[in-house]
C-alpha cells in the first residue's frame, strides 16, 4: 500500500470521525435550544401572570387584614359563638298569603339580640299576570316562598 493511498484512508476516517462528532454536537446544541425556548416560554407567561399575581396578593392582604378586624371586633364585643343559640331555618316553595310573608320578612328583622343569616331567598307570585306589588289573578294574596339561612338569638345572661 502506498503512503498516499494510506494518508487518504487516514484523512477520510478522520472526516468520517469529525463529521459524527459534529452532527452529535448539532443535535445535542438542537436539543438544548429547545430546552431553552421552552424555559423561556414558561418564564413569559409567568412574568405576564406577576402583574395580577401582585393584585391578587395586595387584594388577600386586605381581605386578610378585614377578617382580623372583624376578629377583634367580635372578640371585643364579646360575640362568643357559645353565647348564641343557632336555629336552622329551612322553608321550601311553601304557599303562603302575602301577611304570612309580611310576617315572616318582620320577623327576620335584625335587632339587637338576634338577627337572620340568609343563605338562600327567593318569593314568587302563583299567577302569571301578578307581580309582588299589584295583584290581578284568582289567587291574588298568595305567594311562593323559599327562605334558607341561620337565625341566630343571644343567649340570656346566666
Amino acid at each position: 500500500m502506498s503512503v498516499t493511498r494510506l494518508g487518504v484512508l487516514l484523512l477520510a476516517l478522520f472526516a468520517v470521525v469529525l463529521v459524527w462528532f459534529s452532527v452529535r454536537f448539532a443535535l445535542l446544541s438542537w436539543n438544548d435550544l429547545q430546552q431553552a425556548e421552552y424555559t423561556l416560554s414558561e418564564v413569559k407567561e409567568v412574568a405576564q401572570k406577576l402583574p395580577n399575581l401582585k393584585l391578587q396578593m395586595q387584594q388577600y392582604v386586605e381581605f386578610q387584614d378585614d377578617v382580623n378586624g372583624l376578629n377583634q371586633r367580635i372578640a371585643q364585643r364579646h360575640l362568643l359563638e357559645d353565647e348564641w343559640v343557632v336555629k336552622h331555618v329551612d322553608i321550601r316553595h311553601m304557599i303562603l298569603p302575602r301577611a304570612d310573608v309580611q310576617g315572616f320578612m318582620s320577623g327576620m328583622l335584625q335587632r339587637p339580640n338576634q338577627f337572620f343569616i340568609p343563605k338562600a331567598f327567593e318569593l314568587r307570585v302563583m299567577n302569571n299576570g301578578d307581580d309582588l306589588f299589584q295583584w290581578k289573578g284568582r289567587e291574588a294574596g298568595n305567594l311562593n316562598l323559599l327562605i334558607e339561612g341561620d337565625y341566630l338569638v343571644r343567649r340570656t345572661l346566666r
